[in-house]
């Protein structure tokens, strides 16, 4: 199966998940919600605006009707209005997203390194007291909550040794061009390479913790895969002809640990996503973790169903990036 048609079918099966998280959210919105419009009203609020939510979104229909009207303002882009902010919720969304992206990107690379680096030494010195303080340590990141890592590493790092800000993209004063939304590659586009120290200066404390909370499943799964390897027989071969260890371990071992990893790595991208609602709003990140937790805290239930949607759609496509990586990483793959 070629790739254009693989991704086609892929795409095509996204569709009942999102359906599902849809339905879900529905349920939650329309139906365990004693009152829908007075909860979607917000915390401030007169029966005018209660009448007024309860027409426009159908509320006294009945529920597959409402359904069918709420799936149809979702395709065509209505997700309604925040009652915190008064403005619609899918401008909210574009407006917020990209710092996340930006994040989870940073964290991903960072995640990526940590994981190579210490699962692979971790197996090459198997059962040693490296590799006991290798597991020790990533195996905390795996049980640390993520509320409680972002809370010690900014007591820490931001006001006792004061080695990072206290949160934010850019420092007090300072604006960024922008074009993307993403301040690092805004600030690279346009040549502001002060702003993107700045911005580099800002995102290395969140975006160490996404990385140190996500790195260790895909440390503990690529140090089991190398050690599975380094034991087999064409890495017998490959140091009977005198290859150089580096080279056996690197170009022999890992590469046939990547295929299980990668697995790992994709589904890692989803964990980095949740963590950023903790993350975000301890670090005053300006994304959509810490928009969804004001909306939470404000009952802003258009608001909360939107980022809930958003967050769903970028594991789905954290997978599929995964299975068509597969066939370049493994060409035994085939899609």
């Amino acid at each position: 199966m070629r790739i254009p048609r693989f991704l086609l079918v892929r795409l095509a099966s996204i569709i009942p998940v999102l359906v599902g998280v849809t339905f879900l959210s529905f349920i939650v919105a329309r139906v365990m919600v004693p009152n829908a419009a007075r909860a979607w009203a917000g915390l401030i609020t007169n029966a005018a605006v209660i009448h007024q939510l309860t027409v426009e979104y159908h509320l006294n229909d009945p529920l597959w009707q409402q359904y069918g009207y709420y799936m149809y303002d979702i395709v065509t882009g209505n997700w309604g209005l925040s009652p915190s902010t008064k403005l619609p919720v899918l401008y909210e969304i574009e407006n917020y997203f990209p710092a996340t992206v930006e994040l989870v990107i940073v964290a991903s690379i960072l995640s990526i390194l940590f994981a190579t680096v210490f699962g692979v030494y971790a197996a090459v010195k198997h059962d040693t007291k490296a590799d006991h303080a290798i597991r020790l340590t990533y195996l905390s990141g795996i049980a640390t909550p993520p509320f409680l890592a972002a809370l010690v590493a900014s007591i820490v790092f931001t006001h006792l040794i004061r080695v990072f800000p206290s949160g934010g993209e850019l420092s007090p004063g300072l604006v960024a061009p922008r074009i993307t939304g993403m301040v690092i590659l805004d600030t690279l586009i346009t040549g502001k390479f002060g702003l993107f120290a700045n911005a580099l200066y800002h995102i290395i404390l969140p975006a160490s913790v996404l990385a140190f909370l996500g790195y260790g499943i895909g440390a503990r799964v690529l140090r089991a895969s190398m050690i599975e390897s380094l034991n087999q027989d064409y890495i017998r071969t490959a140091r009977s002809k005198g290859l150089a260890e580096s080279r056996v371990i690197w170009s022999h071992a890992f590469r046939n640990s990547l295929t299980t990893a990668t697995t790992v790595l994709a589904l890692n991208v989803s964990a980095l996503l949740g963590g950023t609602l903790v993350v975000e709003y301890i670090f005053s990140w300006p994304g959509i973790g810490s928009f969804a937790v004001n909306s939470i805290l404000n009952y802003d239930f258009p608001s909360v169903i939107g980022t809930t949607l958003v967050y769903a759609i970028g594991v789905v496509l954290a997978n599929l990036v995964a299975d068509v990586l597969y066939t370049y990483l493994d060409p035994r793959v085939r899609l």
